[in-house]
Parts: C-alpha cells; sequence; structure tokens
C-alpha cells in the first residue's frame, strides 16, 4: 500500500472536514425545521407543486414546496406537519437543466454540497420557481 504524502494527507483530511461540517449543518436544518407545517406559513414567497429527483435512488417524486426566505421546504404534500427536506438556498446558483432528459427542469447548484434537479409542470411555472429563487439570492 502506496503512503501518502503529507499534502495528500492535509487534502484528505480538509475533504472529510467539508463532509462532516455539511452533515452537520443539514441535521441542524432538519432539526430546526423538524415541525414546520407545510400550511403553517406566514407569508412565504412561492408555494406549489415540484417534481424532485431523489439523492439516492435518484427516482423522480412530486413534492410540495414552499419557499420561505433563503430556504426551501419540501414536503409530500400540502397538508404535511414534518416537511421531507430543505434546501438552504445561501451560495446557490439556479439554472435551467437540460441533462436529466425532463421538460421544464432546473438545477439547484452549490460548490460544496448537493446539487438538486427539480422539474415543474409547464414552462412558465419554471420560469416563475427560479425567478423567485434568484430574486431570494440576490437580496440576501
Amino acid at each position: 500500500k502506496k503512503k501518502m504524502s503529507r499534502e495528500e494527507q492535509l487534502a484528505a483530511e480538509r475533504h472529510h472536514n467539508v463532509e462532516e461540517s455539511e452533515k452537520h449543518r443539514k441535521e441542524a436544518l432538519k432539526k430546526e425545521y423538524a415541525y414546520v407545517p407545510a400550511d403553517k406559513f406566514e407569508d412565504p414567497t412561492k408555494t406549489g407543486w415540484l417534481t424532485k429527483r431523489g439523492g439516492i435512488h435518484k427516482t423522480w417524486k412530486n413534492r410540495y414546496f414552499v419557499l420561505d426566505g433563503l430556504t426551501m421546504f419540501y414536503y409530500k404534500n400540502s397538508t404535511a406537519t414534518t416537511p421531507q427536506g430543505v434546501i438552504d438556498l445561501d451560495g446557490c446558483e439556479i439554472f435551467k437543466d437540460i441533462t436529466r432528459g425532463k421538460d421544464h427542469c432546473f438545477q439547484i447548484s452549490h460548490p460544496k454540497r448537493r446539487s438538486f434537479y427539480l422539474y415543474a409542470k409547464n414552462a412558465d411555472e419554471m420560469r416563475e420557481w427560479m425567478t423567485q429563487m434568484n430574486k431570494t439570492i440576490k437580496t440576501n
């Protein structure tokens, strides 16, 4: 087995630390928003149905989304009491995606975190979501 150079050891440590801090950040977000019912937001920027690609199994599922500030919540339905997940939009870029083979698909991308792929039922709905998310990111 080849021994790692000091540079390789430091790179491996940095990678591990980034993964650990991302894991802790995700857990903290989930705890903070664990009991935020989909229908209890006071004045969300946008709500509605989108289809999201799963992070592990890569299947496409309909989810009810709530955009509130720099945070996007997704639920199994519009009356669910607990979000399935939370997307932190801070530092993200939103752009149209043509690589997934889905019409009206867009990507939420961050340089150090997971990318999310979503598609809307039509082009107008896709543009509306993308516009609202980009406005939120630019003003915060």
